[in-house]
């Protein structure tokens, strides 16, 4: 007896159809519905195939790498990253000029907005197409926030919702043809809604390199038609390292971790290089791709490109499995990306407030006791080294994040605390808190004339002669 199972459908031989003759016409439908499932390992349904040009091209290594709107389908902490109105959309024909004519097609609309408070909110929806037999939706509803300079955690609600077109005729037991539903659609359905999450955290381990981990689809959640069945959205792990090199160059590596439909853990390794470059008119453009190898000779290359105008950028990316549904078999996958940025730049709070540190409680002195009206500051001392920090609130019209060579920093040395830097100070050493004129010299610093006094008087006495007046 031959057993079909199609992505998320639950469906099987005993309880498919009464009859050979009905199971032998919905064979037809279900050959059709389940041609996908083959597609990519065989996975059941919401399988994750890549979400925008630019995320798939990277792959895996999106849980590290994101600074946009669809870090809520990789990893929901990255979400903390944009600082600025953000909506964008993709348009996908997945392994075009399959033999048999299917369409295969993908769609998403995602906008995150920055909260007044301190993260950033995001919500997304995903809609995957089998002609008129299939569709997958995907509701998304996720927040990032930083809370360390360092540390970013973020989180995601999501629906789940899946629909088989249903055939309008039976073949009953003696070969007769009759309009009705199958008995199974009839009992069950031909739709269903879950429930999922994730989670997902985002670590600076230094100035160049990032570290991302996320966890999807943690509560697991069941999709089948069948309430009896067990048709489950399997969890699936990401782990991630970023590395920001030089000239405008990120380099990333990752593991992802999923259990398969015949409770195996599968594991793919992905590798993936971002590369951009700044034109004169002040536009980008930058050039991306992975390799992914990992279970059951499962082997896949993405290439992409992008172009950014202003505040809106075009993304490219070109699919194609090297195992499986190779390029002699389709002509490969086409992702389109549209994202468009506007309104103010804000930031997340990095840190909450520090409480202001309460002033040391006075000591009983004796009777009598009066402190000094104007009690006279020590003089302070050049800090050795200064941490800075730049936000993008501080540059008008940064529409990507910064890296060192972007910008550079002048030091003013003012060695006195008179407000008059060191290298315009004629009278160096004035008293803390005594008034300046715009040479840094004080009343008490100046000749009779208005000059400043010598810096320096040698006085050299001379032994006097014998004889000498």
């Amino acid at each position: 007896m031959m057993q079909f199972r199609t992505q998320g459908s639950g469906l099987r031989e005993k309880g498919l159809l009464q009859g050979w003759w009905n199971r032998l016409a919905m064979m037809l439908f279900i050959s059709l519905s389940a041609e996908f499932c083959v597609l990519n390992w065989a996975h059941g349904a919401f399988e994750d195939i890549g979400t925008g040009a630019r995320g798939t091209a990277l792959g895996s290594n999106y849980v590290s790498m994101g600074d946009d709107v669809l870090s809520l389908m990789y990893n929901p902490a990255a979400l903390a990253r944009v600082h600025q109105k953000q909506i964008t959309t993709e348009y996908s024909r997945l392994y075009t000029g399959l033999s048999d004519g299917s369409s295969l097609s993908q769609y998403y609309l995602g906008y995150g907005q920055p909260i007044q408070w301190g993260g950033t909110l995001a919500m997304g929806v995903k809609q995957f197409k089998l002609d008129s037999l299939y569709t997958e939706r995907t509701l998304s509803l996720g927040y990032g926030e930083w809370i360390t300079p360092k540390v970013a955690i973020g989180g995601a609600l999501k629906q789940l919702y899946h629909s088989f077109g249903v055939p309008s005729m039976v073949v009953d037991n003696n070969g007769n043809i009759q309009s009705g539903t199958p008995n199974f659609f009839a009992q069950n359905g031909n739709s269903n809604t879950a429930y999922s999450a994730d989670l997902g955290v985002l670590y600076h381990m230094t100035e160049r390199r990032t570290l991302g981990v996320s966890i999807q689809d943690i509560n697991e959640p069941n999709i089948a038609l069948n309430p009896a069945d067990h048709e489950i959205v399997p969890r699936k792990v990401q782990m991630s390292l970023a590395y920001a090199a030089e000239r405008r160059l990120t380099l990333g590596a990752g593991l992802m971790n999923e259990q398969g439909l015949s409770n195996e853990q599968d594991y793919t390794w992905t590798g993936s290089a971002e590369k951009s470059w700044k034109l004169s008119e002040g536009d980008e453009i930058a050039v991306r791709g992975s390799l992914a190898t990992g279970s059951r000779e499962f082997q896949q290359g993405v290439v992409g490109a992008g172009y950014r105008i202003n505040s809106i950028e075009l993304d490219y990316a070109f699919v194609f499995n090297l195992s499986g549904m190779t390029p002699g078999n389709t002509m490969g996958t086409h992702r389109f990306s549209l994202t468009y940025q506007f309104g103010p730049v804000g930031v997340p709070a990095k840190t909450k407030a520090e409480p202001k540190p309460k002033p040391p409680k006075q000591s009983e002195m004796p009777e009598g006791y009066e402190p000094p009206a104007k009690p006279v500051p020590p003089r302070q001392v050049l800090p050795r080294d200064v941490e800075i920090q730049i936000t993008p609130e501080e540059i008008e019209g940064q529409p990507t994040p910064l890296k060192v060579e972007d910008f550079s920093i002048g030091v003013v040395f003012d060695s006195d605390y008179d407000g008059v830097a060191d290298d315009q100070d004629q009278c160096p050493d004035t008293p803390f808190g005594v008034k300046v004129d715009e040479r840094g010299c004080a009343a008490t610093q100046l000749d009779s004339h208005g000059n400043p006094l010598p810096k320096k008087v040698e006085i050299e006495f001379l032994p006097l002669i014998e004889g000498e007046k």
